[in-house]
């Protein structure tokens, strides 16, 4: 909490420099200056934040014993980054201004982040370990993580979104997951961790996927459904509503066998 606690202060008192400049000083500009430095002061607090984000260590793809110096390294990093998520609005001017989604997200390392649509108040809580292809949509007040605990471990993995993905509002993605291009996932869909979604897949609304689930290519899957963990779900199979599939089942649920 103090580390936090200092980031913080440090990237606010970094951000108000020149506005506390302007306001302590006798230039004849200030009247201009000081409500141009004063609405510029979040975007320098966005901008600070993905600097400090691009020098600090990154920890990816492993399983992490806590209070080990790795996972300092990854609490550490997050506090930097959960300043700006955190926050509602600073959140959504990063996602919804292209220059400084662009920015921020480029010095978090995501590739073909103005290729990306991000409604309000998606949150990436590890956004280092994003892959995003081109043309994605990410629907309102989604949460995509790239970390997550099990037992006793920290587990920190990628995700992997590609081309042509459409997510809906308020739906949740762990780590570990992949979802090939052109698939479709509905309004409040839960995927666990580990999950390989494949190509032209559609998960219908609040369904929920758990963990290291394999659902391969031009699967439908309707509304309400639970697939339990383990399972896979064959090439072009079709699941109807409201299902519950038992962990370590294999579906072949096709129409033209």
């Amino acid at each position: 909490m103090f580390y936090k606690l200092i980031l913080r202060s440090l990237i606010i008192f970094l951000s108000l420099l020149p506005l506390s400049y302007v306001i302590f000083s006798n230039s004849t500009h200030k009247i201009i200056l000081f409500p141009l430095l004063l609405i510029s002061t979040p975007f320098s607090i966005i901008i600070l934040t993905g600097i400090l984000l691009k020098i600090h260590p990154t920890i990816k793809n492993e399983a992490i014993e806590p209070g080990t110096k790795k996972f300092f390294y990854w609490l550490n990093k997050n506090f930097i980054h959960e300043f700006v998520c955190s926050s509602s609005f600073l959140n959504n001017l990063t996602n919804r201004i292209d220059f400084l989604r662009i920015f921020y997200y480029k010095l978090c390392g995501i590739k073909n982040p103005l290729l990306v649509i991000i409604a309000p108040d998606v949150k990436f809580l590890d956004p280092y370990l994003l892959v995003l292809g081109k043309k994605i949509f990410i629907g309102y007040g989604t949460i995509i993580s790239g970390h997550i605990i099990q037992g006793r471990k920290l587990l920190v993995d990628y995700v992997k979104i590609g081309d042509n993905v459409r997510i809906g509002a308020s739906c949740f993605i762990s780590c570990g997951v992949e979802i090939q291009e052109s698939t479709m996932i509905g309004f409040g869909v839960k995927i666990g961790s580990n999950c390989k979604i494949g190509k032209n897949v559609i998960i219908s609304s609040e369904t929920t996927i758990d963990d290291n689930v394999i659902i391969e290519d031009n699967v439908i899957i309707g509304k309400f459904c639970i697939v339990g963990k383990n399972s896979i779900i064959k090439n072009k199979s079709v699941v109807s509503f409201n299902q519950i599939i038992k962990p370590r089942s294999i579906i072949d649920f096709r129409k033209n066998k």
